[in-house]
């Protein structure tokens, strides 16, 4: 049987094995911020974005329900820690807003549309990073469906603009 110190010393060699990959790697993290989706984890590369220039974007994700639409929100916090933010878009969101509005991370699932109750979705897909806000931000974007919070995702970055600032 371990001792407690021996779990506390194996605790302590695991977190910093992990802290070491993930700064290995220019990868940053979605966190889970809410919502009845099971397992939805996230990534993107490289963590700091410049504009302009490419990020790849890794989401998966499995529903609760089936999903055919809802009400989207997208919100960025500049400096992070602000209560309030800094933009605010909302989004009605359809199948057909999916498929013909970001047909290039849905194409593999559009003919599914809506999306199945317990089936698992993997979307990976790059996107160019636009103008706008620079330095530390936060971004939160959630999905409501008749006024519910279905998954929620929130990334902390820092954007680097075209003058390298």
């Amino acid at each position: 049987m371990l001792s407690y110190a021996r779990v506390a010393v194996l605790q302590v060699i695991l977190v910093v094995v992990c802290a070491q990959v993930y700064a290995s790697q220019d990868r940053g993290y979605v966190q889970h911020c809410g919502g009845t989706f099971t397992q939805f984890t996230g990534w993107w590369e490289p963590q700091n974005l410049t504009v302009g220039k490419p990020i790849k974007i890794h989401l998966e994700g499995t529903p609760d329900q089936d999903l055919s639409g809802g009400r989207g929100s997208v919100s960025m916090y500049v400096p992070p820690d602000s209560k309030w933010p800094q933009v605010t878009v909302n989004q009605d969101i359809s199948c057909d807003f999916i498929t013909s509005k970001i047909p290039q991370a849905f194409k593999k699932y559009a003919k599914d549309c809506p999306l199945r109750k317990g089936r698992k979705y993997v979307l990976e897909f790059e996107q160019t990073v636009p103008e706008g806000a620079s330095g530390h931000v936060r971004g939160k974007a959630q999905l409501f469906v008749n006024h519910k919070l279905v998954v929620c995702g929130e990334v902390t970055t820092y954007i680097i603009n075209k003058d390298g600032r």
